[in-house]
């Protein structure tokens, strides 16, 4: 027994726990089995995820280090085409790199105990929307926009993150000249925010695992439509740090439509104009 317990800490992977004699000590046996099983999943999925963002931060600075070097050594002429091209890229690039580390800082944060703050939900929607503001402007993206100022009580940077995550997703899931349609209301105890686009949308066989890490769909793996792989996930996890939940809406718009809907107490409801 003392043996099969130390396995568990072992740096090597442990064999099967097998326990004989009286049924309570092969009880515990089964337990230890079951432990084990369970820290082997694990570990295995931390090195799926360590795998996946080598490669996911690798994209943003290999483009960011290519665009340097090309301005660096003078082989673009300044206020070109070319020029302004790379500087695009440069300013896309970095913010995928941000939106990367902010998503594995929310990824890795277990301590929710963070002091609840008052949030504008028309202000950090926003900031979300400004901060993707250069792609939205270079695919000529129009933003129809229907969402009330209310303020609630929430914890603001999964918030800031989660609807940055949204809203990045349909800014590279929309064709060129498509809508980005943005909603915010309360119901009740709740607040309501949706975001939707005109974009592929999300198919059947995706929809069970699209909120799990890197759970990329059938679409993502063309250039312009390329996400990050947790975004998704990071979304679920503000729903749930508010006692809410998120879910995929069908019928409203052509594209992917998401609600994500959170427990808060709204101060005021007001419309706003974008």
């Amino acid at each position: 027994m003392a043996r099969a317990i130390r396995s568990l800490g072992a740096i090597e992977p442990a064999q099967p726990i097998v326990v004989g004699g009286p049924p309570e000590i092969r009880g515990l046996g089964e337990e230890l089995e079951r432990l084990r099983l369970r820290l082997e999943r694990s570990e295995a999925e931390k090195a799926r995820f360590l795998r996946h963002m080598s490669h996911e931060l690798k994209t943003p600075l290999a483009a960011i280090r290519e665009g340097t070097e090309l301005l660096a050594d003078g082989s673009v002429t300044a206020d070109s085409d070319d020029h302004r091209e790379i500087v695009e890229i440069l300013q896309r690039s970095s913010v995928e790199l941000q939106q990367l580390i902010e998503n594995l800082l929310v990824l890795s944060a277990r301590d929710r105990a963070h002091a609840l703050e008052r949030i504008d939900r028309a202000e950090v929607l926003r900031e979300a929307l400004q901060r993707h503001e250069v792609t939205r402007l270079r695919r000529g993206l129009v933003v129809d926009w229907r969402v009330e100022a209310v303020s609630f009580d929430g914890l603001r940077p999964l918030v800031q993150s989660a609807l940055s995550n949204l809203i990045g997703n349909a800014v590279h899931f929309s064709p060129t000249g498509g809508t980005l349609h943005l909603r915010g209301f309360g119901r009740g105890d709740r607040v309501v925010i949706e975001v939707a686009d005109d974009g592929p949308g999300i198919p059947a066989d995706d929809r069970p695992h699209v909120f799990e890490p890197f759970a990329q769909g059938r679409h993502a793996g063309t250039a312009s439509t390329r996400g990050t792989g947790i975004g998704l996930s990071v979304v679920r996890d503000c729903a749930r740090a508010h006692d809410g939940y998120v879910e995929i809406v069908d019928g409203g718009f052509a594209g992917a439509h998401i609600r994500m809907v959170l427990y808060a107490r709204p101060a005021s409801a007001t419309q706003e104009g974008a």
